[in-house]
């Protein structure tokens, strides 16, 4: 649905992300996606911890470290999936098909 929106500036919270990716592991059983899963909500206890501690941002190492882990997870992705690219079809109904396009 919010793919139909091209008036607006939107990002996806990391529910949404959960979900395609729970789907992607669903369809073709590649680890990388519940590794990700698994980064996002690491990131999310992180974040967590850190207002907890009167932060407002992470720490840039700790930034750094999520960011390495994150690239080597879409690298694993890519290596998977070398025939697609980003951004390729989805499925017409707004839906991430199960070949992990999207991510």
């Amino acid at each position: 649905m919010v793919w139909t929106y091209t008036e607006c500036r939107h990002g996806l919270c990391n529910a949404h992300y959960e979900r395609e990716l729970v789907a992607v592991e669903e369809n073709t059983h590649q680890t990388w996606a519940r590794a990700l899963i698994a980064h996002l909500q690491t990131i999310k206890k992180a974040v967590v911890a850190a207002i907890a501690a009167g932060y407002t941002a992470l720490k840039p190492e700790e930034l750094t470290v999520f960011a390495a882990t994150y690239d080597g997870l879409v690298r694993q992705r890519l290596e998977e999936n070398p025939q697609q690219v980003a951004g390729g079809p989805r499925n017409g109904v707004g839906e991430a098909n199960e070949n992990a396009w999207n991510l």
